[in-house]
């Protein structure tokens, strides 16, 4: 019986034996309560931590593709904030995870990324700019450069891609990062060569897309 099955079965018993003194008792309402509960849903009891582990590992069966639209995919009511919160969790949880590997177009994680790098209300645009280009502790040199790439994609009309301040930043931060153009055989080898998990597609798409700033 799926919780969807169990919880028709309670609806008819209900509607047929309306007067039982069980649909009162805490005892027995607890035990619907908890059996009603759809596999994704968090049970009582159950931490954040070891909900996600049951509900959001990668099944056997699951394609990479089909487990990162599942990752991606908003949760019913689920608010901004704790989308991204839970998106990060999961991060964490499965760092080893090849989903976290973007591809050119960012698929189904587009959304997640304007959250995450959106600006906070009462920012101005120093305050938001500097936020985005500093380098956090846990960011190599290609950690750093990918979240830049990332950034000029999903905004790419922020007036810092043309302000040599923030610019200065993300070249001291990236080595020889975007924000150089360094044109240089190692820059190219280190930037284009194809990834593993890039399609021919997708490598020919980022192949042939522009740079911000690329005259």
């Amino acid at each position: 019986e799926d919780a969807k099955t169990y919880k028709k079965k309670i609806g008819i018993v209900q509607k047929v034996y309306p007067d039982l003194a069980m649909w009162k008792d805490d005892k027995y309402l607890k035990i619907i309560a908890e059996n009603s509960l759809e596999e994704d849903e968090q049970r009582p009891g159950e931490t954040t931590e070891d909900f996600y582990k049951r509900v959001y590992a990668q099944k056997a069966t699951e394609s990479d593709d089909d487990y990162k639209k599942r990752v991606y995919t908003r949760r019913p009511d689920e608010t901004d904030e704790a989308y991204v919160a839970r998106i990060n969790s999961l991060r964490n949880l499965f760092p080893e995870s090849s989903i976290w590997t973007e591809d050119s177009a960012l698929t189904y994680s587009e959304d997640y990324y304007k959250l995450l790098y959106k600006r906070v209300d009462g920012e101005d645009d120093d305050t938001y700019y500097s936020r985005l280009v500093a380098k956090g502790d846990d960011e190599d040199v290609q950690k750093y450069k990918e979240k830049i790439r990332i950034l000029q994609q999903v905004y790419p009309d922020l007036s810092m891609w043309k302000d040599d301040k923030y610019l200065n930043i993300i070249k001291a931060n990236s080595e020889d990062g975007p924000a150089t153009r360094d044109t240089s055989d190692e820059y190219y080898l280190n930037n284009y060569a194809q990834k593993p998990t890039e399609s021919d597609s997708d490598y020919k798409k980022r192949v042939y897309t522009r740079l911000t700033g690329e005259s």
